[in-house]
Order: structure tokens, then C-alpha cells, then sequence
């Protein structure tokens, strides 16, 4: 049953719907299903069905239910699994994400005197595009730190008393870093909010709590999808648990199988589930039960903010497709990532999966604090507790601090080859 604020928003989805060449396609034989407003019937549609679609008809493909001269801005996913994305919206479109926006600000508890930094180059994804100008919309104050060092934005953020800063959770790491090095005092600066996104470690415990305790402030988690939009943003007074722009989207959950469930050892495994978003907002290309392709842990019911609806634990779980096999033992990037930020002593890391025959190795290189006389004592004793926990072997590297690549934008930890 739709609510009077979505079924204001379904029907103009379903005019949208009947001009799209793709759509109309594929609504042919499940029309019971579209009228109802449940898309029961509806087959579910994946990454790769977009992208094949894109190829056959780019760049857009045959989704948008409106003239090229309509779309008014175009982003692009970061390809960092396979060939990018490109999502078009109109000027109405636009619009209604930057409203989106506006509610997951209240969510975070952002008030109208804070003063926003978003400390990296803009580029064709949509991420903070859209942040930036939903701030700016509201006459909030917010600079964009493209063209600067890392060390001159963090000059930014002390001579202008920025109270939120937004990037990823790598980056923001290396902010910190960087601040220590340079005698920078993070913890006692201006910033009370960090909204972190674009890549997998907000919702980490280690990772959260190394950040906040550098920076002195609240670590949030918020996640959205090039083809879809912002999603959800982290409520600041139930830590890991991030609430779903419900009346924006409608939210399913796509049971996993039993073999894509194993490998976190936290016991909650069979919970997990696919999301699957379906948007009301972006009409001019729109989109119903998309498989995101995101592994989630999905509650609901009211929350300590007195928010109701449904909202993920622990964040995005993983990639479906991140999933790896060392000899023989399933596991997520993730996990192994939670594990490494839990140990102060590393700065930073990549890891690399190397496919041999029917085995893999797994090697991590490893940036560790410290003289360079510890590193290797330090890599012996991270290689048998890394052992202990997952029950395989990897192999630990060291190089000097600095050498792996720093990035704004989505950090390339894990390699996978031959």
C-alpha cells in the first residue's frame, strides 16, 4: 500500500515509464504488476543489463523517457569494476535529489549555521555533486577544494571554521595523517561532523572509531549509487545503523544464497540480503527494482532519533561481485579491512589477490607506523593474528609511508590478477 507522499510520487514515475523505449519493452507482458504499484511481476534488472543496453545505444541507451535536449546533467559511475556507467537527469530531476539531500542534512542533525568543505577535484560522478549543491541551495556556507594540496585544504578548514567536511573514509584518514605530521591540531579544530562515502569504512567499527578519535568528531556514514541517487545517511545516535529515504525509494531486499553468506564470522550472516531500489525521483531515466548489487542487513521500526522505517545495519556490507576465494576460504574485502584499521600501528594498506591454478594468494602491503627496524617484527606478528582470525595465510609486505597511491576520490585497495 503506497502512502498519499509516494503514490504523489509513483504516478509521475509511470508516465515517465510508458516513454521510455526500455521500459515499454520490458512492461509488455507484466502490466498487472505496474498498476498495482507493487512491480511484483516486474522481472528484477542488473548492472549488466544497463550497461548492455548502453553499449547497443549509448551513452544513455534506450532508458530515458525523454529527448536528449532534456537532460540537463550527466554523471558517471567510477568504473572502478568494469566499464563506467553514465546517468542523465533533467532539470526537474536534479531538483528532487538535492531535496533528497535536504532530508538526509536532518537526518545527520545539520543546522543552518554549519559550514561545509568538500576537499577533493569535482569529476563526472555524482556523489557530493549533488551534496554541494543542495548546501549551497540552502545558503549555507560550503567551499569546494579543488586545485589544493591536501595540506592547503587543511589550512582551508582551520581559516574558515568548517564545521562539516565531506570525502571519503580513505581520505579522510589521510587528512589525519597528514595533520599529525604537520603538527596540526584536528582534534581540537572546527570540524564536528565527517560524512564519508564512496567507499566501504564508515560504518566499520575500527575505522570509525580511528577517525573520531583524530578528528575529534562524529563519523558519518552515507551511501547512494550513480544510477540511483543519494540512498541513506547514518543517524548520529545509533552508530552503524543508516536510514533509507523510504518515501524516495521504493525498498526491497533480494535473499541471498546460502554461499554468498559465509566469510564475516559475526554470526548474522543468513540475515543478509540484496538491495533492490526502485526511484521516484529520477523520471527523465528512470529505474524499477534495480539489483544494486549492495549486500545488506536490513531492520526496522523506530529508532533512538524517534525516526521510523528501515534502516541498514553496519552500512553497505560489500559488493555481491567483491566477494573472494583463498585457499578455499570465502571472504570480503571488508572484514579484512575492519581487521587492518583495528591495529594502530597500520597507516595504510592494499591488498592484492593473485590467482594461481586452482589457489590464490593473498598479499598485503602494508604501511606501519614506527622506525623502519620494527616493520618487519610488526608485519611477523600482524601475519599470525591475521592467521588466528580468518584461518589462512597472507602475505605481509612493507613499504615506506607514502608510497601507496592517496587518493579524493575511491581508493584502489584491492588488486585481483593473475
Amino acid at each position: 500500500m503506497l502512502t498519499p507522499l509516494m503514490e504523489s510520487r509513483f504516478h509521475p514515475l509511470m508516465v515517465a515509464l510508458q516513454k521510455s523505449p526500455f521500459w515499454s519493452e520490458r512492461f509488455k507482458e507484466h502490466g498487472e504488476g505496474i498498476r498495482s504499484g507493487t512491480f511484483a511481476d516486474v522481472p528484477y534488472l542488473n548492472k549488466a543489463e544497463i550497461l548492455a543496453n548502453q553499449a547497443k545505444a549509448g551513452p544513455y541507451g534506450t532508458i530515458p523517457s525523454v529527448p536528449s535536449d532534456q537532460i540537463v546533467r550527466v554523471h558517471q559511475s567510477s568504473g572502478t569494476s568494469g566499464t563506467p556507467l553514465v546517468w542523465g537527469d533533467t532539470a526537474g530531476d536534479w531538483t528532487r535529489l538535492l531535496d533528497q539531500w535536504d532530508e538526509l542534512f536532518a537526518i545527520a542533525k545539520i543546522s543552518g549555521t554549519d559550514r561545509f568543505f568538500f576537499p577533493f577535484s569535482f569529476g563526472p560522478f555524482l556523489g557530493f555533486w549533488s551534496a554541494f549543491e543542495a548546501v549551497a541551495r540552502s545558503g549555507r556556507f560550503c567551499l569546494a577544494g579543488g586545485g589544493l594540496t591536501s595540506l592547503a585544504r587543511l589550512r582551508f578548514i582551520e581559516a574558515h571554521h568548517i564545521s562539516v567536511v565531506l570525502t571519503t573514509p580513505s581520505y579522510a584518514n589521510h587528512l589525519a595523517e597528514l595533520a599529525l605530521k604537520n603538527g596540526m591540531d584536528l582534534v581540537n579544530g572546527p570540524v564536528r561532523k565527517l560524512i564519508l562515502a564512496g567507499e566501504p569504512g564508515a560504518s566499520m567499527p575500527a575505522v570509525k572509531a580511528r577517525l573520531e578519535a583524530s578528528w575529534g568528531a562524529v563519523v558519518l556514514d552515507h551511501h547512494g549509487m550513480t544510477e540511483v541517487g543519494p540512498v541513506s545517511m547514518e543517524c548520529p545516535l545509533a552508530k552503524g545503523e543508516l536510514h533509507l529515504l523510504d518515501d524516495w525509494y521504493r525498498i526491497e531486499i533480494f535473499p541471498l544464497p546460502c554461499r554468498l553468506r559465509v566469510g564475516e564470522g559475526n554470526g548474522g550472516e543468513e540475515l543478509e540480503s540484496e538491495l533492490v531500489l526502485t526511484s521516484y525521483s529520477r523520471r527523465g531515466m528512470p529505474l524499477v527494482r534495480y539489483r544494486t548489487g549492495d549486500r545488506v542487513r536490513m531492520t526496522d521500526g523506530p529508532c533512538l532519533c524517534g525516526r521510523i522505517g528501515p534502516r541498514l545495519q553496519g552500512g553497505i556490507l560489500g559488493r555481491l561481485d567483491d566477494m573472494m576465494i583463498v585457499r578455499g576460504n570465502n571472504v570480503y574485502p571488508n572484514a579484512i579491512e575492519d581487521w587492518l584499521w583495528s591495529h594502530p600501528e597500520v597507516i595504510d594498506f592494499q591488498g592484492k589477490l593473485l590467482e594461481e591454478g586452482s589457489l590464490s594468494r593473498l598479499i598485503l602491503t602494508l604501511e606501519l607506523s614506527g622506525p623502519r627496524a620494527s616493520w618487519s617484527e610488526k608485519a611477523r606478528v600482524l601475519a599470525r593474528s591475521f592467521a588466528d582470525r580468518f584461518l589462512f595465510h597472507a602475505e605481509m609486505e612493507t613499504v615506506e609511508i607514502g608510497t601507496l597511491p592517496k587518493t579524493e576520490h575511491k581508493s584502489r585497495r584491492w588488486i585481483r590478477g593473475n
